[in-house]
Parts: structure tokens; C-alpha cells; sequence
């Protein structure tokens, strides 16, 4: 069921001295290599201005993304909230009312729920394909009623990592119904180096009612500052501004925002470590026999060689903070975040000294 994944980088040797490190958090899907440094100095000078109401609105942000896009949206397109949550709230509120459906997979995260049945809507769970653990689309089709509104899909999904295809997402796309609206969330997709995964963009640009969610919390590093956007259609983001209040967004993390966009080779040095950090924690959990779900985001779903709780536990008693697959639907699970070297190296570590203990001393 899960793949052993084998790249080309393998783990390195030598004794290991984490006591000055530790706790390592590899529960919460930082970005390790934190921030552009023009990012935190542009953060750093709107301080000295927070006494005032010098933010007004998003225009400035808006119109760097639409560059980063090629100029292949207009800045109408693109509505920015209070990172993804907040987002996700405001389709909820704008496209569901009592009574209505969406659909959501699972294992998956749990905001999608949680923000529909809020805006008073039941939320229907469709496994993931047990193979890929991707979208399994003819399992939402089957689920699909008159009463549906909305279906939440990610691409890489939390916390399999796993992506889905363009040959799946352009099937279910021909298939919906028009009143259908599909919540995209592409979150993680920096890190995704699949040639075949479906990308929301080239939904939206065929007019297709498709709304991509995006954030500058993973690859950017300005989790903290929490920023997000969404950009769709022109008339389904006109229903959306309807909904939005006024100052979503904060002088701090807008500055922050348009600095890191500016800053291209920050970004792709961050991505291309975590790639290659994601390749060796692959090799070393193969090595060690484990099993783990094909990864393409900045966190890997371990099957659990024992109780997750357990092992959690033993974890932290080394020094590893982990999160549990229960939350999310993936019962048996535990998703790692990819650290840096040495805090990878630790985690590996920890996990042999539990699946291979000493022998005790007679």
C-alpha cells in the first residue's frame, strides 16, 4: 500500500550530539530555513508605524502576485485573508447555507469540516485512494447530490502529502454539476516536483469554478505573520469581496508579503533544501524498514510501528516532537515535518534507539 521511496541522497554516518538542539519541533510544518531576510527587514520597519492605520487596503500585494502568475490573472482575482483559515471561512459563509452539502476526503485536514458546519452545511468524508492516497474521484462523484455545493480537495493533501493527477482532477471536473464549486488548496505546492499534478490555475483560466487557496506560511516562512490568499474566477471572487471585511490583513505581514515575493532566490534555495532533506528522510525510513505515504509537500505520514500515542511519547522523551495521525482521519500514523539536517538526523536516530534497542546488561 505505501511506496519505499529510494532517491539518489543517502543518510550519513558519525556519532551524534543533539543535547544543545533539542526539543526538536517536527509537529507543525515550519519552514525550517525561515524567512527572506528582505521579508523581515520590510516587517521590521512597519513597526515603527503601528500606532497608525497606514494599511488601507491590498492593491500593492495583489498586483505583485498577478506578476508572479505571468499576468495571467487580474488583480480581481485574487482576494487575500488572514492565512488560509480565515479564507476558508469566508467561501463557507459565502457559498453554504443550512442544509447544503459539501464533501471533504479524509485523511485530510479538518478545517474544511469544521468551517462548513459552521456556516451550517453536513460535510461527507470520501476515504482517499488506500493505494495512492490521493483524491479517489470516483468515490466524491458517487457521494455528489442535488444538495452539494462545495468540494475540498488539496494538492499536495495534509498530511499524506500526496498529490493528485491532472488525468483525476480533469475527470471529476467534467463530471461535477454546474452548482459545484471545488475549494483547491495548494498550500504546499512549492515542494511539489510531480510533472502530472493538476494545478488549480489551469481550471481557473478555462473559466471552470475552481477556488485555489494559497499561503505565504510554508515555503516563505511567514507562518507567524499568517497570510493567505485565494484567487478564482472573476464572479466567484466578486461574491467573496462581498463577504469581506475591511483591514483582513495587517501592515506587518502585507509588507512582509510583497518583500519575500521580491525575493525569488531565497525562496527556491528554502525549497530545493527541503526537497533534498525530504529525499534523505525517505531514504533512512526505507532503510529502516518503515512504511510512509510519497510525499511532495515539507512533511512525511509514517505508518506507526507501534500505538502512535506511544511512540509520540517515547519521541518526546527524546527530544522529537511529533503530531499524530488521529486528528486528521489517518489512525496508525504519525506525520514529521522536514527539519533541517541535524534535527532529521535526530529524529531518525530516536526511531532506530526505539525500533532497535541496546540489549539490556546483564
Amino acid at each position: 500500500m505505501h511506496r519505499l521511496v529510494k532517491t539518489s541522497s543517502r543518510p550519513t554516518g558519525g556519532a551524534l550530539n543533539f543535547a544543545d538542539t533539542l526539543p526538536f519541533d517536527l509537529a507543525s510544518n515550519n519552514n525550517p530555513f525561515g524567512a527572506s531576510p528582505n521579508a523581515l527587514r520590510a516587517a521590521r520597519a512597519q513597526l515603527h508605524h503601528v500606532n497608525e492605520y497606514r494599511f488601507q487596503n491590498d492593491d500593492i500585494l495583489r498586483t505583485c502576485l498577478i506578476k508572479n502568475f505571468q499576468n495571467c490573472l487580474q488583480p480581481d482575482q485574487i482576494i487575500t485573508g488572514n492565512g488560509s483559515t480565515e479564507i476558508l471561512d469566508l467561501i463557507c459563509r459565502a457559498f453554504l447555507s443550512p442544509g447544503d452539502e459539501c464533501i471533504t476526503c479524509t485523511p485530510a485536514w479538518r478545517r474544511y469540516r469544521d468551517s462548513a458546519n459552521l456556516a451550517g452545511a453536513a460535510a461527507l468524508e470520501v476515504p482517499l485512494d488506500p493505494m495512492e492516497f490521493a483524491p479517489d474521484t470516483d468515490g466524491i462523484l458517487r457521494a455528489v447530490t442535488e444538495r452539494t455545493r462545495l468540494i475540498f480537495l488539496a494538492s499536495p493533501n495534509n498530511p499524506t502529502g500526496a498529490v493528485i493527477s491532472k488525468l483525476r482532477m480533469d475527470r471529476l471536473i467534467a463530471a461535477l454539476p454546474p452548482q459545484v464549486i471545488v475549494v483547491f488548496d495548494e498550500v504546499f505546492h512549492h515542494y511539489n516536483v510531480r510533472l502530472d499534478s493538476a494545478r488549480a490555475l489551469d481550471y481557473i483560466l478555462l473559466g471552470f469554478p475552481v477556488i485555489a487557496l494559497h499561503t505565504f506560511s510554508a515555503a516563505y516562512g511567514l507562518a507567524g505573520l499568517r497570510l493567505g490568499y485565494a484567487f478564482s474566477t472573476p464572479g466567484l471572487t466578486r461574491n467573496l469581496q462581498k463577504l469581506r471585511r475591511p483591514f483582513m490583513i495587517n501592515s506587518i505581514s502585507h509588507a512582509a508579503a510583497i518583500a519575500a515575493l521580491d525575493d525569488m532566490d531565497h525562496l527556491k534555495r528554502g525549497i530545493r533544501a527541503v526537497i533534498r532533506e525530504r529525499n534523505w528522510l525517505c531514504n533512512s525510513l526505507a532503510d529502516l524498514g518503515l512504511r510512509f505515504v510519497n510525499s511532495q509537500a515539507n512533511f512525511i505520514l509514517i505508518h506507526s510501528p507501534q500505538p502512535t500515542a506511544i511512540l509520540a511519547d517515547q519521541l518526546l522523551k527524546k527530544g522529537i516532537i511529533v503530531r499524530l495521525g488521529e486528528p486528521f482521519g489517518a489512525n496508525g500514523y504519525i506525520r514529521v515535518s522536514v527539519g533541517k539536517r541535524m534535527a532529521n538526523k535526530a529524529f531518525i536516530a530516536a526511531m532506530n534507539g526505539i525500533l532497535r534497542p541496546p540489549p539490556a546488561r546483564l
